[in-house]
Order: C-alpha cells, then sequence, then structure tokens
C-alpha cells in the first residue's frame, strides 16, 4: 500500500492517523512534511495525535 494513500483527507481522520502509526519511521519520512501541515492549527482534533506519532 503506497504510504501517500494513507494522509488524512481532513481534520477529523484520526483514523488514518492511527493507521500510520503502525508503518515504519521510514516511511513516515517520505510523508513528513504532509503531517507537519496538520499541526498548523493546535485546536484541530487530528493536531494533538499527528503530534504524538510525529
Amino acid at each position: 500500500m503506497q504510504i501517500r494513500t494513507m494522509l488524512p483527507k481532513d481534520k477529523f481522520n484520526i483514523k488514518s492517523v492511527k493507521k500510520l502509526a503502525k508503518r515504519s519511521n521510514d516511511e513516515l519520512r517520505d510523508i513528513l512534511p504532509e503531517l507537519m501541515e496538520w499541526l498548523q492549527d493546535g485546536n484541530w482534533p487530528i493536531s494533538k495525535p499527528v503530534e504524538d506519532l510525529l
């Protein structure tokens, strides 16, 4: 499965983050810039799970 297809689609898509948490750090490194975009607003529900993932 392509890791980019697992990226969150919106700020409520916490399921995607849980799936990404099962992937290796090497795989996550490829999508690091996209994941960091979800940290831009700490009030988004997805922000804390992505922070924990990173």
